[in-house]
């Protein structure tokens, strides 16, 4: 999942949210000198990750892209469930995007002391560039895809994923639609346990 589905699969807590997104940025062991639920956001963000990773359901849908993609189809992925997860916010969610959000850019900014250097940049240019709310138009995933094909020779080859979206984007979209609304449920049980768990 990519920087939208893990703040939303977050839930209302905006600490627990900031955890999961600086969850790439945190490698080992979790310092458990941070506030529990930036731990709780901090573990969320990892099982989120395995379950991408390894749920049958997930996996089958990037057998079609690994074909074009190869070792980048999971990033292209999780872009693509990012882009559905904008377009169909509304039906799964009763808070608006755009607040939702601001909520957590307000709450973010609070923390940007913890934020690792690479995560405080995209923050920065996330909020300031308004990145996840043009996830949902094909456009903006086009400017996505064109910045991480531009990092190297060898993620050059995303450069046509939102072309690619377009063309088969009834496939792709109703995997998404089956997929979210299970990783949904299974990260709400997931954090309860992680809130007991670390708690003790």
């Amino acid at each position: 999942m990519n920087y939208l589905a893990h703040l939303a699969l977050s839930g209302d807590d905006m600490e627990v949210a900031f955890g999961n997104f600086i969850g790439d940025g945190v490698k080992g062991a979790i310092p458990q000198d941070l506030p529990l639920p930036v731990q709780v956001g901090l573990h969320l963000h990892r099982f989120i990750d395995h379950q991408s990773d390894t749920h049958t359901m997930n996996l089958d849908m990037r057998v079609f892209l690994r074909r074009r993609y190869s070792k980048y189809a999971g990033v292209v992925q999780d872009m693509y469930h990012d882009h559905f997860l904008a377009r169909h916010w509304s039906q799964i969610y009763q808070k608006d995007l755009g607040q939702f959000l601001e909520s957590f850019y307000s709450s973010a900014e609070r923390r940007l002391h913890l934020m690792p250097l690479r995560q405080k940049r995209f923050f920065i240019g996330m909020r300031e560039g308004g990145w996840l709310m043009n996830y949902g138009e094909l456009e903006g995933m086009a400017r996505a895809f064109k910045g991480l094909s531009m990092r190297s020779d060898t993620t050059s080859i995303m450069f046509d994923a939102a072309s690619f979206l377009e063309r088969h984007y009834d496939v792709f979209e109703s995997g998404f639609i089956q997929w979210y609304p299970q990783l949904k449920d299974l990260c709400d049980k997931e954090q309860l346990v992680l809130f007991k768990k670390l708690s003790i």
